[in-house]
């Protein structure tokens, strides 16, 4: 998954807002194999000044009961790609993951949030979902 973020920076006294800079986000999910997960990505600073990646956060969830989505895996990595200082570009390095239920289907959610002299900003996107068959097959959905 791909995007790139436009933020405006927004005068409190005119009420004016400007661009102030754009970032680059990739996650990269992989099946490795049945039941078999990587999930790793980058931000770019592309324009504007460095960020300061105030949180990260990648989850995993399937239908549970009455339709209310279960958490089934929460991604260390992305947890770990915050930052204490302010960066044009970062990593997160990539982790796997074993696991899952076979005759369900899964939806990968990534948050992102960032902030600098500019702005403060989150988003959030969904994944490509996959499947893991009753035979223990995984492929997209």
């Amino acid at each position: 998954m791909k995007d790139t973020i436009t933020y405006e920076y927004c005068s409190s006294s005119t009420g004016m807002c400007r661009p102030a800079g754009t970032v680059d986000v990739e996650w990269r999910m992989t099946i490795v194999g049945n039941l078999e997960f990587a999930l790793s990505g980058d931000f770019t600073v592309t324009s504007g000044s460095p960020i300061l990646i105030s949180s990260s956060n990648c989850y995993t969830t399937h239908d549970g009961l009455f339709n209310i989505d279960d958490n089934i895996h929460s991604w260390q990595n992305c947890a770990n790609a915050t930052t204490t200082n302010e960066v044009m570009y970062r990593t997160i390095l990539g982790e796997n993951w074993s696991g899952g239920t076979m005759g369900e289907v899964y939806h990968p959610t990534y948050v992102f949030a960032f902030k600098n002299f500019a702005a403060t900003f989150q988003k959030q996107w969904s994944g490509r979902e996959y499947s893991i068959a009753s035979n223990g097959t995984t492929s997209w959905s």
